[in-house]
This record gives C-alpha cells, structure tokens and sequence, in this order.
C-alpha cells in the first residue's frame, strides 16, 4: 500500500505511486504541508518502489501549493528519476 507520512522531519513517500493511487497520493501530502511550519522540507523518495513521472507531477503539484519555490526539494531520488528530472530540467528539486 502506498502513503505518504511525515517522519524524522521529513515527508516520506512510501509504496508504489501509479496513477491509480496518485490523488489520494497528492490528498494525503496536502494535508500534511498545510501543518507544515519549518521549510524547506525534504521530500525522501527512498522508500518509493518506482520513481516515475507521476510521483513527479505530484511532487510538482505539491510546490505549486507552497509560498516559496525553495520550500520543497526531493531526497535519495533514484538514478531513474534523477534522469527525468534532468531531462525536464526539473533540477530546482535536487539539493546538493
């Protein structure tokens, strides 16, 4: 089962994202940034079993609902999703 929780102060994205699941995906993030008071948050994508451009247009949906474009970056992005953020020239989501 997918969900995405917030942990070690992180918000972690868990399970496997399909366009199935994104919504509820999306749903579950929302409500859990508007409780947000630090950023920029990391969003770890360690424990996602597939990095793909869904959880990237949900990642990007999620930034759009922030004040600042700073307020959310991505973390242990797999080599996979680091080449369709490089190829969408995504690369604001990376932190060094």
């Amino acid at each position: 089962m997918a969900k995405v929780e917030f942990e070690q102060g992180q918000l972690w994205i868990k399970g496997r994202m399909t366009f199935d699941n994104a919504d509820d995906l999306f749903k579950q993030g929302v409500a859990l940034l508007q409780h947000q008071q630090t950023f920029p948050l990391a969003i770890n994508v360690s424990d996602l079993e597939q990095g793909n451009t869904v959880a990237l247009a949900v990642i990007l949906q999620w930034l759009r609902r922030c004040r600042n474009p700073d307020d959310l970056y991505v973390v242990h992005m797999s080599e996979k999703m680091q080449r369709i953020v490089a190829a969408s020239n995504l690369q604001f989501l990376l932190r060094p």
